[in-house]
């Protein structure tokens, strides 16, 4: 899926790319690849994961076909910032789904989207995001950004609330170009949203 992934377009300073066949989860891989001294910022992609989770620690379906990764970036903005974020990366996920695959959508704050199938007439949810400080301080050295979105993989009978780009569009899609435009899209979301807390907390 993201083997052709221009990253330094995709996202400008990218130090640290992983790409996993599976893992429990992301955020977990990247936690440690962090902790274990690697290049801001840090990105890790998995095919497939084992125990992917979302807010509450809720369980993520996450089979081979979706996109999973998790984004590790410095920061000194304070952790009352993060739903705020959450919200910014719903932003650009609803954009990139709608700019790559047409796709209407909306936000469910502070971490979920929501995409409008048309064989069911109903916005059902299409992608989780999760965001988490390295610490419980008030101002983290790194945070986390994960999120997961059901693109071409199989989702469950006891998911109905649940849908897919594959199953949207009838036909299973091509991942890089959405994973690009997602990541670009992410850094404006990002670097505005750490200059507004920037200004907003006067540090």
């Amino acid at each position: 899926m993201t083997e052709k992934l221009n990253l330094p377009a995709a996202f400008a300073g990218i130090k640290t790319f992983i790409r996993l066949p599976g893992a429990e989860s992301t955020q977990t891989a990247a936690r440690a690849v962090i902790e274990a001294g690697s290049a801001w910022p840090a990105l890790v992609i998995a095919d497939e994961q084992t125990a992917g989770r979302g807010r509450h620690g809720d369980a993520w379906f996450s089979g081979p076909g979706g996109l999973y990764l998790t984004l590790g970036l410095k920061t000194n903005v304070p952790s009352k910032e993060l739903p705020v974020l959450s919200v910014r990366m719903a932003g650009a996920v609803s954009s990139a789904l709608a700019g790559v695959y047409g796709i209407k959508t909306r936000i469910k704050e502070p971490n979920d989207v929501l995409a409008y199938n048309p064989a069911r007439d109903e916005y059902l949810k299409i992608c989780g995001i999760i965001a988490e400080s390295a610490a419980l301080r008030r101002h983290p050295e790194w945070l986390l950004i994960g999120i997961g979105v059901n693109i071409n993989n199989a989702l469950p009978k006891t998911l109905p609330a649940a849908t897919t780009v594959a199953e949207i569009k009838g036909a299973k899609q091509d991942a890089r170009e959405f994973a690009a435009v997602l990541l670009e899209n992410f850094q404006k979301e990002y670097s505005e949203w750490e200059s507004g807390a920037i200004c907003r907390n006067g540090y």
